[in-house]
């Protein structure tokens, strides 16, 4: 229908495929050496960008980020940390969630009783007043 409306208005008109036709992709010429080079060029700087991104925002939450990619940008301040160091740093993370788990824990628990006791509440009332 498509067709005819764009015939009648003197628009351009979609090609009509032959039913044995075969459809065909074109594929960029990798032969020229230049345009290689240049996406893996444009893929290092965008690489770049997105290092000095994520180390701006490290700055930004007072936490030191260290990438194999940023080693030429730091400074003596910011060493590697040690294995040691590194497992120190987790196990103190892991162990303030767990203590946040427990404690969200036990308010699910309170909650759940308050809202027990209300229910309860709620029939007792329903039953004096059906009586």
């Amino acid at each position: 229908m498509d067709g005819i409306r764009n015939r009648l208005l003197g628009f351009n008109q979609k090609k009509i495929l032959k039913p044995d036709a075969v459809p065909s992709v074109n594929l960029p010429l990798q032969d020229n050496g230049e345009d290689i080079s240049s996406r893996s060029e444009r893929k290092r700087k965008r690489s770049i960008l997105q290092e000095t991104k994520i180390r701006l925002k490290c700055l930004r939450l007072k936490k030191a980020r260290v990438t194999t990619a940023m080693e030429p940008f730091t400074t003596s301040k910011t060493k590697k940390k040690t294995f040691a160091d590194l497992a120190l740093k987790l196990k103190k993370k892991m162990h303030y969630f767990w203590k946040e788990l427990d404690f969200l824990i036990m308010n699910l628990k309170r909650q759940n009783r308050r809202r027990r006791k209300i229910i309860e509440k709620n029939k007792g009332k329903e039953k004096e007043s059906a009586n």
